[in-house]
């Protein structure tokens, strides 16, 4: 059986490129190198592809990175693990390794199908998604659609609240309503949402932005530095509860995950922030979490109505309160969710007993699936005029 040739698709301009990196690197140490002829794609911090010969030079640099932990604290790096991304996972066999290649292999149909790794803007954000959807190559996770939703924390809640799901009291602003009248966009916060209030740049992840305002001044200054990041942002008045976390697999029937419980040193940090999420005192979250087994049943069937309203594809990790009433709130939806070793998303599905390489299978599976879907419509339309 002919090998399924993919390319991996990683890095790009995002805050959270270290992180895509971390997922990348991952995913090429886990997939089924007897399944999958592997092509590593590495866009740089600058949005430029680069060479495969470039990528091998900066493996051992970025397993060395403080901030990138491809496999879970207490697991080793694999015996052989350079070596095998080094000669078999970042491009195809006796292909020239100084040449930058994607496009052309774009062009002349050279992969069956594409897994874009990336976090944040200028990868999960649609823009990706339509380029390879150009070339009517199928390609792992959500579509252009799903993606653009998914990315925007607003219009995620907005599509979510039309759809009958309960997602949070909160406001969208844009740099230039703040630019025209600060005073205004205090005022209307302070009536709409009453303190504590969160900031959060609209279309980042990661909390990387996001602050906690208990005041006027604490709201105007985290302002300010969410529109560091975005040109919207979004404030949510505070959900007093629980959050929790389920992952999301499949296309026409998804499958949802057992919820993780999301912990953090609240003596250390006032909300699940970056420091919480990623530093060095960030506390293991409880997977699975401790829910009756009723409450968990109806999280995973409000994860799988979030998928679905947000026109998800593939995969998602869908983040979720369960407030002082037991109610669940939509907090936000991940459609390209870590892989590696901060990653929530591979404990629950090892929890599942489902590996890193199945999962890729899973993933796989369900491109494929879609795009056939999608292979079954027509593209022509014969008018009676002609």
């Amino acid at each position: 059986m002919n090998k399924i040739r993919i390319a991996v698709l990683f890095g790009g301009r995002s805050t959270e490129y270290e992180g895509s990196v971390e997922s990348a690197l991952h995913i090429l140490s886990y997939i089924n190198l007897e399944k999958y002829e592997v092509h590593a794609v590495h866009i740089n911090e600058k949005g430029e592809f680069t060479s495969p010969s470039s990528i091998i030079t900066k493996i051992e640099k970025w397993l060395d990175h403080p901030d990138i932990h491809v496999f879970p604290k207490d697991e080793a790096v694999p015996e052989g693990f350079v070596d095998k991304i080094k000669n078999f996972a970042l491009c195809p066999e006796n292909s020239d390794r100084e040449k930058i290649c994607f496009f052309d292999n774009l062009l002349k149909k050279n992969y069956d199908l594409i897994f874009p790794v990336f976090h944040g803007r200028n990868g999960e954000d649609g823009s990706i998604q339509g380029l390879i959807e150009t070339f009517n190559i199928p390609y792992i996770g959500c579509g252009i659609l799903g993606s653009a939703i998914g990315i925007d924390k607003g219009m995620t809640k907005r599509v979510a609240i039309a759809n009958g799901l309960n997602a949070g009291t909160f406001t969208r602003i844009y740099r230039w309503e703040w630019t025209e009248n600060k005073s205004l966009v205090l005022d209307r916060a302070e009536k709409e949402l009453g303190y504590p209030i969160f900031v959060k740049p609209a279309e980042l992840g990661s909390s990387i932005g996001i602050s906690k305002a208990k005041d006027r001044k604490t709201l105007s200054a985290g302002i300010v530095e969410a529109f560091l990041y975005d040109n919207k942002v979004i404030l949510e008045k505070e959900i007093k509860g629980k959050e929790y976390s389920v992952g999301i697999i499949g296309h026409k029937d998804p499958r949802a995950s057992v919820p993780a419980e999301f912990q953090f040193d609240r003596s250390k940090n006032d909300f699940f922030d970056y420091e919480a999420k990623f530093g060095p005192d960030g506390m293991e979250d409880t997977i699975p979490a401790p829910l009756d087994p009723e409450i968990t049943r109806n999280l995973q069937d409000f994860s799988i109505k979030v998928f679905r309203a947000l026109n998800l594809s593939g995969m998602a990790r869908i983040d979720a309160f369960i407030d002082e009433n037991g109610d669940f709130v939509l907090n936000e939806v991940n459609t390209i969710p870590g892989f590696g070793g901060h990653s929530v998303f591979n404990r629950l599905w090892e929890e599942e007993n489902i590996s890193p390489s199945d999962l890729i299978d899973l993933l796989s599976d369900a491109a494929f699936e879609r795009f056939q879907e999608k292979e079954k419509l027509t593209c022509h339309h014969l008018s009676p005029l002609k």
